[in-house]
């Protein structure tokens, strides 16, 4: 495969001014642009990378995060062909992640892997679940308790023990 580099993301955010990182898992079809549009957050939901109509949409970074934020959240499809976010469905076996234990987040101006710390499927909470964990909640820059909160929770929602430590001032 051809060698990534900051030059090739250079010219994708050349194409398109919202382009702000790339997501891929090695070994698996998950390898997409992400997009920030701040104060449009969802603008990419359904539109392709060159902003026009697809069911698909784009991956992009959940409100009040940017690449550098403590807690990156990004947003995608699952999408019934097998496509887009879908290879994150196969996390829920132990024995994917011990062949996918890395995920690439490379921005404009860094090559960065991050750890797969947990893997969890969660529903959207209703209004009257009031002690629902709200992942969303957690976007952005975090310290703290509440930083210790979100990884305590994230680690309870878990399918496995990943064993991987996570302590304040990490990346997620």
């Amino acid at each position: 495969p051809e060698e990534i580099t900051l030059e090739h993301y250079a010219k994708l955010k050349a194409q398109n001014k919202d382009f702000a990182a790339w997501i891929s898992i090695p070994g698996t079809p998950l390898s997409y642009p992400v997009m920030h549009t701040p104060g449009n957050t969802e603008y990419y939901l359904r539109r392709a990378f060159d902003g026009s109509y697809a069911v698909s949409g784009t991956p992009f970074l959940g409100e009040g995060c940017d690449v550098n934020s403590t807690n990156v959240l990004i947003y995608g499809h699952r999408m019934n062909n097998d496509t887009m976010f879908t290879p994150l469905l196969d996390y829920a076996k132990e024995s994917f992640w011990q062949e996918h234990k890395q995920i690439r987040f490379d921005t404009l101006d860094k090559l960065q892997t991050y750890e797969v710390v947990a893997a969890f499927y969660i529903d959207i909470p209703t209004s009257e679940d009031t002690d629902a964990f709200r992942w969303y909640n957690y976007s952005g820059d975090i310290s703290g308790e509440v930083f210790t909160d979100y990884v305590s929770r994230i680690k309870a929602c878990a399918y496995y023990d990943t064993g991987i430590e996570v302590n304040e001032g990490d990346k997620l």
